[in-house]
Parts: structure tokens; C-alpha cells; sequence
């Protein structure tokens, strides 16, 4: 029997996941309601460490458990001398389950994963433990409405460039998760305006790019872009959460190219989103160039495991077979049936808001309103 299969094993990883993520949000609401209001870079320098102690789980069940092989794939040799400490726009294609843990494990190659932003859906924020860590990590939930957002995006993306540490923002300029009922809506939406036809991915939605570029260039930062594109080669498991979970190995490549955000004309509204609009031609010639020849052109990177995710998840782990079992035998032994009932509720809880967070991966938990939202909102 497979090891890695069993199904105690992936709840145990669940319950050392919620035990420590629970720790870690009380430590994080403690200190976003204290520390914050005297001294937000501090706060803001410890919160890195605490979201790196809770993210880079998942960093390291990809790597060390599942022993995922991701490959970084540069234009050309000056491209990895941009990799340096800048705060940076990571603007990436949304079309497998697993891209955000891909972009987590680039992005703790870059050891910034402590502070990796996005703009997520306002419901994902009551996702227990994940979720309420995005709010002390500061992110900006939005109501998928613009003309709501727009002054929460403006008041994210200059927070952002106040972190001491350069921050990394995820930007999915699609929107939404790619499924074959959202392309063809994309395409229909596409030949309709004389725009840009994708094969491989939905089309941008500009507005949103077009407020954060021009808000960057107006806080006049060192802010460098970086266009992303993540395949996975054929012939091996789905890439999905729960193929991680299972332990079956993956290999992703991912093409980086970066650039400063200098390079993105921003005279008129059309010339950026004329700009973007090219990005992702680009980006689909690339996905194209992947579906041929299974590996991406340019100068090829295989990124290492790095040790600190596997001690930090070993420590959390052991921490969770040593004290859980010793507390539940000293409830069983010593505590009425209410407080049995009690205790069982919350590794219940626990081990279903581990699922709530893999089913939130699922292509199908996706929302479906690409088609309807894009034909009010693009421009």
C-alpha cells in the first residue's frame, strides 16, 4: 500500500495545518489589534514570519511530499539579475487548480513568501485559517465590481509599496479560472469588439491592470513586472490539490520574464490596455510553443527545495503527534461528555475547513460569470 494514499495521513496533514494555523491567527489577531496601531512596520515584519510559517506548508507538501519538480524558463541570462528585492508585479494566466501553489513555490525561491499579496474574492476571506490570514496579511478582498473596488485597489496597491520588505502582488488579469464555457464566451466577447482571439487563455480584463499600473507609476516606486506563464508538461497526474495530497509527482514549468514597469506606456487608457492585450498574445504563443515541445525557450532553472519549508512543516507536524494525542487521552480521561463533544466538534471544524480550502481550488468552485460581467465591464 501506497503510503502517501492514506487517507489518516492526508487528515492528520490537515489537523497539524489547522492546529497551526489557528496558533498562528491568534498570535496575528493579537498583534494586528496591538502592535499594528503603535508600529505597523514591526507588526508587518513579524507577520512575515507568521504567514511564512503557515504558507510555506503548502510550499512544502508540493516540494517535499509530492516531490514537484518546478523549472524556471528566463528570456535570456540578464533576466535572472532582475530577480533582485523589488516589489513586484506578477501578472500570471488562471487556468489549473494549482497555479497559486506554483506561484507560491516561485515565489519562496525568490524567499518572498512572507509577504505574497493578490486580490481575492471577498467571500474566500471566511475560508478558516487561510483565509483569515489574508486579512492580517493585509490583501484586498473585492466584490468582482470596479466601480465598488476601484478605491479599495487604490488604497491596497499604495499599502503595498509601503512594506519594508518587497511584496510580490499575484495579479490575475483574467479574472477568473479558465474552463472551456468562459473561453468560448471570451472569444464571442472577443470577435464582437475586434479584439485579440485566445487560445489558450480568457481574455484580459484591462481596467483593473490599467488602475495599478497607473497607480504605481503615480507613487513613482522601483516596481518591476513580471509576466508569468505556467504548463505543465503531458503525460502525468492532474495538476490538482488533491494530486499533491495524494503525493504524486508533478513538473511544472513556468516562463518568467521581467521588466520594469517603466516599459508600460501609460499616456492614454488605450495604450495600456493595448499593452496588456500584447502580453497575452505573447503569453499564448508561449502556451502554444509548451504545447509542441513541452518546455518553454530561453534559459532554463530548476528550482531547489529549499530546507526552511521542510523544518518548518516537521516542526509543526511533530508538534501535532506529540501534544494531540497526550491531550485528547487527558479530555477522555478527565472531562465530561460535553467537553468530549466539544473537542470532537472542533477536529471536525478543523479537518473541514482543510477541505474547504481544497475545494476552493476546484475549477468547478470557479465563478461562471465571465461571459455576463465581461460584456458590462470590458472596455
Amino acid at each position: 500500500m501506497n503510503v502517501k494514499n492514506n487517507i489518516f495521513i492526508h487528515m492528520f496533514f490537515g489537523l497539524a495545518f489547522f492546529i497551526s494555523g489557528l496558533f498562528i491567527n491568534v498570535i496575528q489577531f493579537i498583534l494586528y489589534n496591538t502592535l499594528a496601531w503603535i508600529d505597523i512596520q514591526r507588526f508587518r515584519r513579524i507577520n512575515f514570519y507568521l504567514n511564512y510559517s503557515m504558507w510555506s506548508q503548502v510550499v512544502a507538501l508540493g516540494h517535499w511530499w509530492a516531490d514537484t519538480e518546478l523549472t524556471i524558463y528566463y528570456p535570456d541570462e540578464n533576466s535572472l539579475k532582475l530577480s533582485a528585492p523589488n516589489h513586484m508585479l506578477c501578472l500570471m494566466n488562471h487556468t489549473f487548480e494549482i497555479d497559486w501553489v506554483m506561484s507560491w513555490l516561485a515565489v519562496d525561491h525568490y524567499q518572498k513568501l512572507g509577504n505574497a499579496k493578490s486580490f481575492v474574492k471577498r467571500s474566500l476571506r471566511f475560508i478558516p485559517i487561510i483565509g483569515w490570514s489574508w486579512i492580517f496579511g493585509e490583501f484586498a478582498f473585492l466584490e468582482r465590481n470596479l466601480e465598488k473596488d476601484s478605491a479599495n485597489i487604490v488604497k491596497a496597491l499604495k499599502n503595498f509599496l509601503q512594506f519594508e520588505h518587497p511584496t510580490s502582488l499575484l495579479f490575475f488579469a483574467e479574472g477568473t479560472r479558465f474552463t472551456e464555457q468562459k473561453h468560448e464566451n471570451s472569444i464571442q466577447f472577443a470577435k464582437e469588439r475586434g479584439l485579440p482571439e485566445l487560445k489558450y487563455h480568457l481574455l484580459p480584463r484591462p481596467r483593473g491592470f490599467n488602475l495599478a499600473v497607473r497607480t504605481f507609476k503615480e507613487e513613482k516606486k522601483d516596481v518591476l513586472v513580471a509576466q508569468i506563464q505556467l504548463r505543465f508538461p503531458k503525460n502525468q497526474p492532474e495538476p490538482s490539490f488533491t494530486t499533491l495530497l495524494r503525493g504524486d509527482k508533478l513538473k511544472a514549468d513556468m516562463y518568467v520574464r521581467i521588466f520594469p514597469l517603466s516599459d508600460i506606456p501609460t499616456d492614454s487608457e488605450k495604450e495600456t490596455t493595448d499593452c496588456l492585450y500584447k502580453i497575452y498574445q505573447n503569453q499564448d504563443e508561449l502556451a502554444d510553443y509548451h504545447e509542441k515541445n513541452d518546455c518553454f525557450p530561453g534559459v532554463k532553472t530548476v528550482v531547489h527545495r529549499r530546507k526552511a519549508s521542510l523544518l518548518n512543516l516537521m516542526a509543526w507536524t511533530g508538534v501535532t503527534s506529540i501534544l494531540l494525542p497526550y491531550i485528547l487521552a487527558k479530555i477522555v480521561i478527565n472531562s465530561s461528555w460535553l467537553v468530549i463533544s466539544i473537542i470532537a466538534a472542533i477536529i471536525v471544524f478543523g479537518l473541514f475547513s482543510f477541505k474547504m480550502m481544497i475545494d476552493s481550488t476546484k475549477v468547478n468552485k470557479s465563478s461562471s460569470s465571465y461571459g455576463m460581467e465581461n460584456k458590462k465591464k470590458q472596455q
